[in-house]
């Protein structure tokens, strides 16, 4: 389905089932491939594809199946309207013109199958117009770190849910005293999971410092058989009183199929 606001057409570019759905493509009016605005990886295999913006005079050439159907339509007047078998014919220089991948890409399948525009068309095929501006801001947030640092919470952010990566001081909750840092490492045959606790505080001076406190909470182990587990239940260190903010980062904060990954923080000032 496409979602339509006042000043663009949000455009899935597609639903790959075994006997039925469809492929689409948005093109400037000069034939360029628009950028992929976003994505979506997870959930039903078909609904898994990325998603194109169309804006006014933008075309979008699309295939359905089962029985197969080619149409092209046009973006006149904020709505996306059928050219027809006329529109065929009129723009029949720009199809075909279209690349090999973006060809390919608009073939009917006979697969239950993920959507994604080829990298190259409107993408790297890694990051999407949503994720570059998603890295932007939290590396902006996060300057003033060591950047090596930055790099790996970044990298790991960028799979995690916006939710859980606010970076509004304004909604930032009391400083605590000390610095609570809960913990869970298990490994095993099925299992792969670290999650750890990191505090980065910034001082009175505007100085950065990343701490990796023990853990205070939480438990190990390994689901080996004869494998030793354990709880931690270290002291919490205290909370420097020149720190003005701190962000608890959770490293490897989410789990699925018994393994963590991901990352998610909170954030505190005085």
């Amino acid at each position: 389905m496409n979602t339509s606001t006042k000043a663009s057409i949000v455009v899935p570019n597609g639903n790959a089932k075994t006997n039925s759905g469809f492929r689409q493509v948005v093109l400037t009016p000069g034939g360029t491939v628009r950028p992929v605005q976003s994505a979506v990886r997870s959930g039903y295999r078909p609904d898994r594809c990325t998603n194109q913006v169309a804006r006014e005079g933008d075309l979008v050439i699309r295939v359905t199946w089962y029985p197969e159907y080619w149409g092209i339509s046009k973006v006149l007047g904020g709505v996306l309207t059928d050219l027809g078998h006329q529109g065929l014919i009129d723009y029949q220089p720009l199809i075909r013109n279209l690349s090999k991948e973006v060809e390919a890409f608009l073939q009917p399948t006979a697969e239950r199958k993920e959507s994604f525009l080829p990298a190259g068309c409107g993408w790297d095929g890694v990051n999407t117009q949503a994720d570059l501006r998603k890295k932007e801001r939290l590396e902006a947030f996060l300057h003033g770190a060591d950047p090596y640092w930055i790099g790996k919470v970044v990298a790991q952010a960028m799979r995690s849910s916006g939710q859980g990566l606010p970076t509004n001081w304004a909604h930032a909750q009391p400083m605590p005293k000390v610095m609570d840092a809960p913990a869970k490492r298990w490994d095993g045959a099925m299992v792969d999971i670290e999650r750890y606790t990191q505090w980065l505080l910034i001082d009175d001076e505007g100085n950065y410092s990343i701490v990796n406190p023990e853990p205070t909470s939480g438990d190990w182990g390994s689901n080996y058989a004869h494998s030793a587990s354990g709880e931690y239940n270290y002291p919490p260190m205290p909370i420097p009183a020149n720190t003005v903010k701190a962000v608890k980062i959770t490293r490897g904060a989410y789990e699925h199929e018994h393994r963590s990954h991901g990352v998610k923080w909170e954030l505190f000032k005085r």
